[in-house]
């Protein structure tokens, strides 16, 4: 790809997960040629050629916050930005977390189905706070945002962990499937809450470890 190069302004989605296949939909009107590349995880890297000029774009192609607007006085340096987004993402994880614990209190063992959905929710905040992980800790991940399931996100980020935190997350993997699959067993509010409070806890140690330390 030749011409003449220039940068324009990042695209973001901030709601949503794009494909390549789908970021090559909006971006090839009016385009001589068009290369999306992984930049990383959350970013692909747009090279879009009209005519001799070339158009080299930032698209965030995942729902994560991942733009921090930062005033100039606020004595916060620029290098800090990244640390207030993993620490916000794993913010707002919690408070969706939070809020699942207040739905199951108001349900009982009849509520069956209502039970199951509530971990299933659970079950796809975990997946979300662990995908920021895997941003945090600059991990490789072979899949898109879209196809990453909890497991492999669970593979990923475990070795590194000490062994009680593995267990945690072994032992939530296990009770979500339970909840996610017609396993025949009966489905009773004690473990759904039990799996609820060991996403809170294992998110809250992210929290805990990502808060931004301004010095």
């Amino acid at each position: 790809m030749t011409g003449t190069m220039r940068f324009v302004p990042h695209r973001i989605l901030p709601r949503y997960a794009k494909t390549e296949k789908e970021i090559k939909k909006l971006f090839q009107d009016q385009a001589d040629e068009l290369k999306v590349i992984d930049n990383s995880f959350f970013e692909k890297r747009v090279l879009r050629r009209v005519g001799k000029e070339i158009e080299v774009m930032d698209f965030h192609c995942t729902p994560m916050y991942s733009l921090a607007i930062i005033p100039k006085q606020s004595g916060i340096g620029s290098h800090h930005s990244k640390d207030i987004l993993y620490y916000h993402n794993f913010r707002v994880a919690i408070g969706r977390i939070e809020s699942v614990v207040k739905a199951l209190d108001g349900l009982t063992n009849g509520d069956a189905d209502e039970i199951a959905e509530k971990v299933n929710t659970v079950r796809r905040i975990m997946e979300f706070a662990l995908k920021v992980e895997c941003c945090s800790r600059s991990l490789t991940l072979k899949k898109t945002y879209s196809q990453v399931l909890l497991g492999d996100l669970i593979a990923a980020v475990k070795h590194e962990k000490e062994e009680h935190v593995r267990d945690l997350l072994g032992r939530f993997a296990g009770m979500a499937n339970e909840f996610s699959h017609d396993s025949g067993k009966p489905i009773e509010i004690t473990n759904a809450k039990i799996a609820t409070f060991l996403a809170l806890a294992y998110v809250t140690l992210l929290e805990i470890e990502h808060k931004p330390r301004f010095r």
